[in-house]
């Protein structure tokens, strides 16, 4: 994590004051030059190097817990594949503005297949509570899904918004259709609501670049593109209908030393892009930086000095080093589990039949019920205070 988040900071730096110098006319010819090492192609006649010489941790509390996370949106793995080409995901706030503050995509899951430059977006979109009114309530009564086909076993009947449904013995489906027959008496005026999953349709092309953030592919969500892009992966967006606590998150911060090496052979100049450098950096670029995470807390020149650069013309360097102390926020996200709202092995009949038992017939009833421990569910411990290796749920 240290050296990403050191990364990421000089990259920036090395960025704004390359954007300093490219807005001044008479050095605009320096910019091949600032470099975040000293590995010039040529004798430049000026130049700029950016190094770090130092860092040191600061907690903001005891565990790095900083809060918790409310998003439509997941980043989840796909089993058996890296997983590692989109490094984060985000709700993008502008964009739901703009759509009346409604997220504008649909919920579900949204696969990405991963190409050598380009990417494809294939959503399988989720129902949920979709209402099938009971007319008569007899066997052999249908009703249709608004969306089909389905995803193979993504449909789940809820009969009055309470009691699960059993496949085969209270219904059958065709998935190709969305044509749902009932097969026991449910009686008339019942409701049955319906929740499933189906493909909608698949966008190809879509160009990604490293270290940037892709904002059209799925509207409302920001994916953000790393330096582990590997073609032939896929990775799983997953979007709810509602806002929910979907993270942890735990962050700290830094305390950056840069050093800013300025190297020129004319004094004049020299002292010129100090002067510059050091103003700038220190007056419109602090605002800027401090907007992403990044303060500027100290800045200061520990004068010049002179240096061989052709001993057979006498002719020298100046040169001056600057010392940059920044401090820089990290932030690492680690996702929840989802809930379990409920668990049964008895069918809805058993469940009406329970109704109305006496102690007796509720203790026996007591006994089909399985301990989670049987149920296969892996507890996630918090990967932060036990030890990482992985920063998303993947999809099952």
């Amino acid at each position: 994590m240290y050296f990403r988040v050191l990364s990421a900071v000089k990259r920036l730096l090395l960025d704004e004051i390359r954007d300093a110098f490219s807005r001044h006319p008479r050095y605009e010819k320096l910019l091949p030059f600032i470099q975040g090492q000293f590995g010039f192609d040529e004798k430049p006649e000026m130049g700029i190097v950016l190094t770090n010489s130092g860092s040191s941790p600061f907690k903001v509390s005891a565990d790095n817990f900083r809060g918790t996370i409310l998003s439509y949106s997941t980043l989840a793995g796909v089993p058996g594949l890296p997983g590692t080409s989109v490094e984060w995901v985000k709700d993008d706030l502008q964009a739901i503005k703009d759509n009346g503050d409604v997220y504008p995509s649909p919920p579900g899951i949204y696969i990405l297949g991963i190409e050598a430059s380009t990417f494809s977006v294939s959503p399988y979109l989720t129902v949920n509570d979709e209402v099938l009114l009971v007319s008569s309530g007899a066997p052999g009564e249908t009703a249709v899904l608004a969306n089909a086909p389905l995803v193979s076993g993504s449909l789940r009947l809820v009969l009055g918004g309470k009691i699960q449904m059993v496949q085969g013995e209270e219904y059958s489906f065709d998935a190709s259709t969305g044509l749902v027959t009932f097969l026991r008496t449910l009686g008339a005026g019942q409701v049955v609501t319906a929740d499933y999953a189906y493909p909608g349709a698949t966008a190809y092309g879509i160009p990604w670049r490293e270290n940037e953030t892709q904002t059209t592919a799925i509207p409302g969500c920001v994916l953000a593109f790393g330096r582990r892009v590997q073609a032939g992966d896929q990775m799983a967006v997953v979007l709810t209908q509602h806002r929910t606590t979907t993270h942890h998150a735990y962050g700290g911060k830094w305390n950056l030393s840069y050093a800013v090496d300025v190297l020129a052979r004319d004094i004049i100049q020299f002292e010129e892009i100090v002067d510059y450098l050091m103003l700038d950096l220190w007056g419109p670029r602090r605002d800027r930086l401090s907007y992403i995470g990044i303060e500027i807390t100290e800045l200061s020149f520990s004068g010049e000095a002179e240096d061989v650069h052709d001993e057979t013309t006498d002719d020298y360097y100046f040169t001056g080093s600057l010392t940059l102390e920044v401090m820089s926020d990290w932030e690492v996200h680690v996702p929840l589990l989802p809930g379990i709202r409920g668990f049964t092995t008895v069918s809805t009949a058993d469940l009406a039949a329970f109704a109305g038992s006496d102690d007796d017939d509720l203790a026996a009833f007591a006994s089909t019920l399985r301990a989670v421990s049987a149920l296969n569910l892996l507890f996630m411990p918090d990967p932060v205070m036990v030890g990482r290796n992985h920063t998303y749920e993947p999809v099952r």
